[in-house]
């Protein structure tokens, strides 16, 4: 009985919480194309809920990111970025990093990878497009991003192709119009 009241009360909530979020004039959307909508019980701690209004996952999160055309993620109070499956499950994977959405690609860096775990996500399917491998990596501009092993730094596209082996041990950015005089 202690049970189900609880799950009411979060629900009440989360519905209360749905409510004024649909009152309010933001310019950050809280519901995706996947129908899921972030509610919050407090500043940090946010959930969400399905198109119906059943709790997918419950306020627990410090922020929940939902936004049109992006996959939803959920960041954890330790930090811990993962994202949200279309079924409302959570990706097994965890990210100490997630990157904006570009050019249909999404930078991250996996929890775990000892300081090379920077991989490109295609942000449709969430299927690795570049495996985990880099130090770090920008985001892509003109179709290429920077990337840096271990203490180099070079250029690749959205394949992982190598367009500029990593060579310098400085970086300063280029756009791609300027690589091709390299």
């Amino acid at each position: 009985m202690r049970q189900n009241s609880s799950r009411n009360f979060h629900q009440l909530i989360a519905f209360i919480s749905l409510m004024l979020s649909a009152c309010s004039d933001s310019s950050v959307p809280d519901s995706s194309e996947s129908g899921f909508q972030k509610f919050c019980v407090t500043q940090w701690e946010c959930g969400l809920t399905d198109n119906k209004g059943q709790i997918v996952l419950p306020a627990k999160y410090n922020t929940v990111s939902v936004r049109p055309n992006e996959p939803v993620r959920v960041m954890s109070d330790n930090g811990i970025w993962r994202f949200v499956r279309e079924t409302g499950q959570l990706d097994e994977r965890q990210f100490n990093h997630v990157g904006e959405l570009l050019e249909g690609l999404i930078v991250v860096s996996e929890a775990g990878r000892d300081g090379l775990g920077y991989g490109v996500l295609d942000a449709t399917t969430l299927e690795y497009v570049i495996e985990p491998q880099y130090r770090s990596l920008s985001t892509f501009s003109e179709g290429l991003a920077s990337f840096s092993t271990k203490s180099k730094y070079g250029y690749l596209d959205k394949t992982g192709k190598l367009v500029i082996e990593a060579h310098f041990t400085r970086f300063k950015f280029l756009p791609a119009s300027l690589l091709k005089w390299l």
